[in-house]
């Protein structure tokens, strides 16, 4: 035997020219697209390079002005003499100066007097702090808080007043007991270390709105002397270093020449703690590599390593990120500082990183659009063979609901395709002979068709139509084949419908089993909801003769389940599969009883105990059938329960009561008590009901004449 060869990886045509095609596009298209990108990118860091200029140079004068305003306001504050003056209640000469000032230094946040004896006036901004507000126990509507202590009998009290910003009260005054001292304060004491010029305190937790913060503070005298407060909160200064921060990998710093970091816009400045020292900690200047940020810590050393002076931008590298930094020097509060202004490369080319994707994307576009144009037309040729392949496979598989609509100008493609338009010809005449529905099975069971059977659980239908003898004879056979083939296409329709496995037709009778040639669980309920339908179908539909006139039809069912063989029965070159055995002689022989009871489905026994709970049954009879040797109980399979999973043959409740009646008549039937069976056989209608007659008649013999101690109930049938 000869080693096959390995089969050599082929592709179609189709993708070969596309994939040529696709790989010159995306070369070009790169080549375009990287070329811009690069030029574009230069461009964005040169403007970047300006924007952090203008950046640092903006906040150098804004950090200035932030220092400058509250130092110009507490050195000119002194120089007006009423500002020594005790408020009177909470009116004080210069009330509306310090509103005026609270109104255009948005970075202050309150104004306050304290005097050498302890009295103290506050006025402050709240409509930014809503914490405040609820310490202060404030109205919704307060937008400014004033409040004045004074010392009255050992007792400071403290006297708080809620107004809007045009100075209307939006509450009544609230009078508590206080022990706040400004004298004790940081701001106080630094004041009176620094008299006759502005001085800025530390930071430290400011007693009343509980966030860390400095004041810019000055001593003023009078009558009574005292120190002046302007209060800035660092937090607003952290804010303002964050909105400006370039890009979110951007870092702002203000820092000096000894590497000590003031602010930067990475670091919680002012979490309030409830240990104000350990809060005020927390802003202590730290050296800049405390702050455990590489960027900050690089940056740094880069310009003091390499002596980079301030104004020149530099570049540097942290982790993956390439930095750009602009530093600027300037004055806060009288201190010399460095503003650092910091972003990533990738910061000022993001956009042109966008527009490259967005030129890339355009240029996929448009190649997707030409490798488009270059598929329809390879499909049309292409397809066509698709088409075809999965024609034949389908005629494979049996499949001959297929369609073979293919158009080709190709000559070849063309020819190819009536060749298979015959094949599906031939193979549809052959099914007319053999039920493509087994071969389909035999397909999806995995299994080959061989001479033999084996011993199986079947359910097993019979059919026929009462009286189609007599009715054929006065009709031309043409007309009895056409309404005989309508009739069982529709019958086969419904047995296929419901998994089962159309054996033969024998004249105007039809043959099926269940369970063969697939296994399937509730094989007998199928059967019986086949048999109640294909019922159904029969009563509701009229046949024409060939005069035109409608014809109805009269079939009788017969169920049995039992085991049975069932193959492949026949020679070599011709099979059939069949079931054989007992049970299906016994399903016969149910369909035959039909004629004798009146009944249009009969089931045995062992069909009502397998069919499940959705089906009605009715008792009719024990019997031996001709040419059977063991008699069984026999039931007339009526529909379906009411609510059950069957509404279209469901059992109305006239019937339900009627077989209700019936079942009681026959129980006294079977035990032998003949007057009560016949009083309720005889309350049914029996001109409608055979079986009832029969039992009236049965009853009535009995009655007349007792069967005997011998008699179970079996009736012996002398005719099939």
């Amino acid at each position: 035997m000869t080693k096959a060869s390995p089969t050599k990886k082929r592709f179609t045509l189709v993708v070969t020219i596309q994939t040529i095609f696709l790989s010159i596009c995306l070369l070009l298209a790169g080549t375009l697209t990287g070329y811009s990108f690069i030029k574009s990118s230069e461009s964005a860091l040169e403007a970047g390079k300006d924007l952090l200029d203008k950046l640092s140079e903006s906040i150098v004068l804004e950090m200035e002005s932030i220092s400058q305003r509250p130092t110009r306001l507490v050195e000119n504050l002194p120089n007006i003499p009423a500002l020594s003056q005790k408020p009177v209640g909470l009116d004080h000469p210069l009330l509306d100066y310090f509103n005026n000032a609270l109104d255009n230094n948005k970075t202050l946040t309150a104004l306050y007097l304290g005097w050498e004896d302890g009295d103290f006036y506050y006025i402050s901004r709240i409509r930014d702090n809503e914490d405040f507000r609820i310490k202060m126990n404030a109205p919704k509507e307060t937008e400014r808080i004033i409040y004045s202590i004074t010392e009255n009998s050992g007792q400071r009290l403290r006297t708080t007043g809620f107004y809007t910003l045009d100075g209307k009260p939006t509450g009544p005054p609230q009078i508590t007991l206080t022990d706040y001292d400004p004298r004790k304060r940081p701001w106080y004491k630094e004041g009176l270390l620094h008299p006759g010029s502005a001085y800025r305190t530390k930071p430290y937790i400011f007693s009343t709105q509980k966030v860390l913060g400095t004041t810019f503070t000055n001593t003023f005298w009078g009558q009574k002397s005292g120190v002046i407060g302007a209060d800035i909160i660092l937090t607003n200064i952290a804010q303002f270093l964050a909105d400006r921060t370039p890009g979110p990998d951007g870092r702002i710093m203000v820092f000096n020449d000894e590497g000590l970091a003031f602010f930067h816009a990475k670091t919680k400045l002012a979490a309030p703690s409830p240990n104000e020292s350990d809060a005020a900690n927390n802003f202590t200047i730290t050296p800049i590599s405390s702050i455990m940020d590489p960027v900050l810590s690089t940056m740094y050393a880069k310009f003091k390593n390499e002596n980079v002076t301030a104004g020149d931008p530099f570049t540097f590298q942290e982790g993956k990120l390439t930095y750009m930094a602009d530093i600027k020097r300037g004055l806060f509060s009288k201190t010399e500082v460095l503003v650092a202004v910091l972003a990533t490369e990738q910061h000022f080319t993001e956009e042109i990183r966008k527009i490259g994707r967005n030129s890339m994307l355009f240029s996929a576009v448009i190649i997707c659009i030409a490798v488009l144009l270059i598929m329809i037309v390879s499909r049309k040729i292409s397809a066509p063979l698709k088409v075809l392949a999965h024609t034949a496979d389908e005629l494979r598989r049996f499949n001959l609901e297929v369609k073979i609509d293919v158009k080709s100008k190709i000559k070849e493609v063309s020819a190819l395709a009536d060749s298979i338009r015959g094949m599906k010809t031939g193979i549809q005449t052959f099914t007319q002979y053999i039920p493509k529905d087994l071969v389909k099975k035999y397909i999806r069971s995995r299994s080959t068709p061989e001479i033999g059977g084996d011993r199986r659980t079947l359910t097993i239908l019979f059919t026929d139509i009462a009286g189609f003898t007599t009715m054929s004879e006065g009709m031309i056979p043409e007309t009895v084949i056409t309404m005989l083939s309508d009739y069982f296409s529709r019958m086969g329709k419904i047995v296929a419908s419901h998994n089962g496995t159309i054996d033969k037709y024998i004249g105007d009778a039809l043959m099926a089993f269940w369970n063969a040639p697939e296994r399937t669980k509730g094989h007998t309920l199928e059967g019986c909801e086949a048999a109640l339908h294909c019922a159904q179908a029969v009563r509701s539909y009229e046949y024409p003769d060939e005069n035109g006139n409608p014809r109805t039809f009269e079939t009788r069912f017969g169920l049995h389940r039992g085991e049975a063989v069932v193959g492949n029965m026949g020679s070599s070159d011709r099979l059939n599969y069949t079931a054989l055995g007992s049970t299906v002689n016994m399903a016969s022989r149910l369909e035959g009883l039909n004629k004798y009871y009146g009944t249009t489905i009969l089931a045995s026994e062992a069909v009502k105990l397998n069919a499940g709970d959705d089906f009605v049954f009715r008792s009719v009879d024990k019997v031996l059938p001709k040419g059977a040797l063991t008699p069984i109980t026999i039931y007339e399979l009526v529909g379906s329960c009411e609510g059950c999973s069957i509404p279209e043959v469901e059992v109305s409740s006239a019937t339900t009561e009627h077989l209700e009646e019936w079942e009681k008549a026959y129980a006294f039937f079977q035990a032998r008590q003949w007057d009560k069976a016949l009083t309720l056989f005889e309350n049914m209608d029996g001109a409608d009901d055979k079986l009832v007659s029969i039992y009236i008649e049965r009853a009535r013999k009995y009655k007349r004449q007792d069967p005997g101690p011998d008699w179970d109930g079996v009736e012996v049938m002398k005719a099939k």
